[in-house]
C-alpha cells in the first residue's frame, strides 16, 4: 500500500479513537454524577450524533483499509506482470508497443516509424511478427496501415504507466 495512504489512514483512525474517547468521557460525566445511570432518552442529541459519526468514520476507515490493501497489491502485481511481458520482447518490439500504449493503443504505421527512429522495413517486420502473435492488428488504411494494440494488452500496459 502506498505509504501516504497508509499514513493518512492511521491519522484518521487515531483522530476517531481520540474523539470516541472524548465522547465516552463526556457521556460518563453526564450520567454517573447524577446518581447512577440515567434514562437513555436524556442523552443529548449531540452526543448521539458524535457517537454515530465516529462509528461511521471508524467502520469506513476499516473497510477502506481492507479493500485498498488488496487493490494496491493486485495493481502492483499487474504492473510487475506488464514489465515482465515487455522484458521478453526485443528492443524494437518494445519501442513499438510502448509507442502504441502512449498513443492510446492505435497509430498509423508511418507515425510509428517516425516516432521510434526505426527503419520502415524494421517496423514492418516487427508489426508482422506482433500481428502473427496476436498482439497487434494491422488494418489497411488509405495512406498508411493502422496498427491497433490488442485491447487486453493495452489495458495491462496502460495501467502500469
Amino acid at each position: 500500500m502506498d505509504e501516504k495512504v497508509k499514513r493518512t489512514l492511521q491519522v484518521v483512525l487515531l483522530i476517531a479513537a481520540f474523539l470516541g474517547f472524548v465522547a465516552y468521557a463526556l457521556f460518563y460525566v453526564w450520567t454517573v454524577p447524577g446518581g447512577g445511570t440515567m434514562c437513555p432518552c436524556t442523552v443529548p442529541v449531540t452526543t448521539i450524533l458524535i457517537a454515530v459519526a465516529l462509528s461511521g468514520l471508524f467502520v469506513g476507515s476499516l473497510i477502506y483499509y481492507l479493500v485498498s490493501k488488496s487493490f494496491f497489491e493486485k495493481k502492483e502485481e499487474m504492473e510487475q506482470g506488464a514489465e515482465k511481458v515487455l522484458e521478453f520482447l526485443d528492443e524494437g518490439s518494445r519501442k513499438v508497443i510502448q509507442k502504441l500504449v502512449h498513443n492510446g493503443g492505435e497509430m498509423l504505421q508511418s507515425d510509428i516509424t517516425k516516432e521510434t527512429d526505426l527503419s520502415r522495413v524494421k517496423v514492418s517486420r516487427i508489426i508482422k511478427d506482433l500481428s502473427q502473435k496476436g498482439t497487434v492488428e494491422k488494418k489497411d488504411s488509405s495512406v498508411s496501415n493502422r496498427i491497433t494494440l490488442d485491447e487486453e494488452m493495452y489495458q495491462l500496459l496502460s495501467n502500469s504507466e
